[in-house]
């Protein structure tokens, strides 16, 4: 059993497989991601029904986080394959990815 990303890439067998602890990767996570692809991350995970921009916006309003930060943050997020874009109800909405779920899930669960 192998894990691909949206793209197609094989990454090899699961975590679980390996024998891996998933929680020994959280140090490893919280290195490689900064705290704004985190706040990105985490209110994509509750707002699934909005375009990326809205909730770049919020984020920005709320967090005096410079909206072009966040958007720079957002573009590495999303050549990670941790978010995309894709249609919902007629309407481009932003979505955490199956990968993205599980680096959240390790890094806050």
């Amino acid at each position: 059993m192998t894990i691909q990303n949206i793209k197609g890439v094989d990454y090899g067998p699961p975590i679980s497989v390996l024998g891996v602890d998933a929680h020994e990767l959280k140090p490893l996570l919280l290195r490689s991601l900064n705290k704004n692809q985190l706040l990105i991350l985490r209110e994509l995970a509750f707002n699934f029904d909005r375009s990326l921009t809205s909730v770049l916006i919020e984020i920005s309003e709320t967090k005096n986080v410079p909206l072009s930060t966040l958007k720079l943050n957002a573009k590495v997020l999303r050549n990670l394959g941790l978010i995309y874009v894709g249609e919902l109800n007629g309407r481009r909405s932003a979505r955490l990815s199956r990968l993205g779920r599980i680096v959240l899930e390790i890094i806050d669960g």
